[in-house]
């Protein structure tokens, strides 16, 4: 009797152990979900500030703040909920397409602007169009497939993801950063007047950087994929 008594209280504490797991779990999810979804929300309104006014000081830091916030609930996403094949997450296949939504949206803004401006030239023009190509067709195709079938996931794809968010994130704020790293300039100098009327490029110039790095990494993901799903699709 006390035997069977003992059982039943260890069923039940591993029941209710199990209960508890499974709520943290999908309390988890559900928050990491909803990181997902600002950051697609945030998209249409960071690309609204880029052009309306960019590079405007103000709304170059508006919109560099809010994509900057965008960038973190990535981060958070997977810290809360686990990663988009999570088991707490219901819409964790959406999360690499809130990534290209947010930065895709950023990219054609600032394409637009600086093409109104005159000032739109290759270095920015060929990285930026090639990452937005190749995340449109590979985000369409995972948004139908990986709900379904799951493709592993590809620390790859994360550095790219990385990349992207620092280039862009850059690139956005380069208006204010450029005017913060000329006051410290000519803190140095006594030629004051002249590094206000030449502006450092060097801001610019990183984030490219970084685009370039993350439009490689997303070809090559995109290859990778592409040659994977075939043999996925076989196994």
């Amino acid at each position: 009797m006390n035997t069977s008594t003992n059982n039943n209280d260890e069923d039940n504490t591993a029941r209710r152990e199990s209960d508890v797991e499974f709520s943290s779990t999908a309390q988890g999810g559900a928050l990491a979900d909803g990181m997902t979804l600002v950051r697609a929300v945030l998209a249409p309104i960071v690309a609204g500030a880029i052009i309306w006014a960019w590079p405007n000081i103000a709304w170059a830091c508006l919109a560099s703040v809010l994509f900057a916030l965008g960038a973190l609930t990535d981060w958070f996403d997977d810290l809360l909920g686990g990663s988009e094949k999570a088991p707490g997450r219901a819409f964790g296949w959406f999360d690499d397409i809130a990534d290209s939504i947010l930065i895709g949206a950023a990219l054609i803004a600032l394409l637009y602007v600086t093409d109104k401006a005159g000032i739109l030239g290759w270095a920015f023009g060929v990285p930026a169009i090639i990452y937005i190509c190749r995340d449109l067709i590979v985000a369409a195709i995972k948004g139908f497939e990986f709900s379904k079938n799951g493709i592993p996931d590809s620390k790859i794809g994360d550095y790219k993801n990385i990349a992207a968010m620092i280039g862009v994130s850059l690139l956005i704020a380069s208006p204010w950063l450029d005017m913060v790293l000329s006051r410290f300039r000519a803190s140095k100098t006594d030629d004051m007047m002249a590094l206000y009327a030449n502006p450092s490029p060097w801001i610019w110039q990183i984030g490219q950087g970084f685009l370039w790095l993350a439009a490689i990494l997303s070809v090559y993901t995109a290859v990778k994929y592409f040659v994977r799903k075939p043999a996925a699709n076989e196994a």
